[in-house]
């Protein structure tokens, strides 16, 4: 029989550090990276100010490490994309929209930092660029595929194509968010896709 070790015990200061983070999120996503102090984390954290700036010495520090964290998500998931094949690849696109529906703190949080990245100078620039030039690349790169063995009805090209769905989808985020969730993302994005010849159940 082999040993087993057991799974290692997380720290105070590891806990309290994602205690942190937790709360840092959690603004964030109600009232946006630039409205949100570094007291206002801490009070959140029940923590001292003085406490908190002893494991993150910035509000931009902690922004980046939670960005980090869904850095490494999404590489994870665009190392699939080349597994995925054309017709999992859209699918994949609604089954993101369906999860984001059951988490709106997400969708807020994702709508508030991507407009705020727009500035220059804001820490989330360099991810929400990263980001939207991967996904861009590999849409584009299905639209590609699938355009050649189904012509669009339109005159579109994949990065276009690529392009629309993403602007599709954001925007539908800021609608269903001001309409408490009235709008339907899924099929919105479903119907998207079939005007181009794609069809996902």
């Amino acid at each position: 029989m082999t040993d087993v070790a057991p799974a290692r015990k997380a720290t105070k200061g590891e806990r309290t550090k994602e205690r942190i983070l937790r709360a840092a999120l959690e603004l964030f996503s109600e009232q946006g990276f630039a409205s949100t102090s570094v007291r206002d984390i801490a009070a959140r954290a029940e923590i001292t100010h003085v406490g908190l700036m002893h494991h993150f010495p910035s509000k931009d520090d902690m922004l980046v490490r939670i960005l980090e964290y869904r850095e490494q998500q999404d590489e994870e998931n665009a190392k699939s994309f080349s597994d995925f094949g054309i017709d999992k690849l859209f699918a994949w696109v609604v089954d993101v929209v369906q999860t984001n529906v059951a988490h709106p703190d997400r969708v807020r949080l994702y709508v508030k930092l991507s407009a705020e990245a727009t500035d220059d100078e804001h820490p989330a620039r360099a991810y929400f660029t990263r980001r939207y030039t991967r996904v861009l690349d590999a849409l584009e790169r299905a639209f590609a595929d699938h355009f050649e063995v189904t012509p669009p009805s339109v005159d579109i090209t994949p990065r276009a194509a690529a392009e629309s769905i993403i602007a599709l989808m954001d925007g539908l985020q800021i609608q269903w968010l001001l309409f408490d969730g009235a709008i339907d993302m899924p099929a919105r994005v479903r119907g998207h896709l079939a005007s181009l010849g794609i069809h996902v159940p």
